[in-house]
């Protein structure tokens, strides 16, 4: 009885406007990565730059696999935090650029 009470006002809320929905958008090619707008800024501010490689990363794996997450946003915190040593190098790489060579010079 109670429950359905509470049920009652959460419908007149939301008809109201006063509840936000809290819809998921989907990320990475095959737009199978589903996050809500606070999860996908979150991720912004922990993975300094990788975000969109991360998404990118989980969204090829599930399509090649079949394979699906209870909580996307949980599993790319966790990948990230696995793979944070080998982004940090590849940031870290030079990018040569013509100038870098002389004439004649192979790379």
């Amino acid at each position: 009885m109670i429950q359905e009470i509470e049920k009652e006002i959460d419908i007149e809320l939301e008809k109201e406007g006063e509840i936000e929905k809290i819809s998921p958008v989907f990320y990475g090619e095959y737009k199978n990565v589903s996050l809500t707008d606070e999860e996908y800024g979150k991720l912004k501010d922990k993975m300094q730059g990788h975000r969109e490689k991360m998404i990118e990363k989980l969204s090829t794996y599930m399509q090649s696999t079949g394979r699906n997450y209870k909580d996307h946003y949980a599993t790319l915190i966790h990948w990230y935090e696995q793979d944070k040593g080998k982004l940090k190098e590849c940031s870290k790489s030079t990018v040569y650029t013509l100038e870098d060579y002389d004439k004649g010079e192979h790379l």
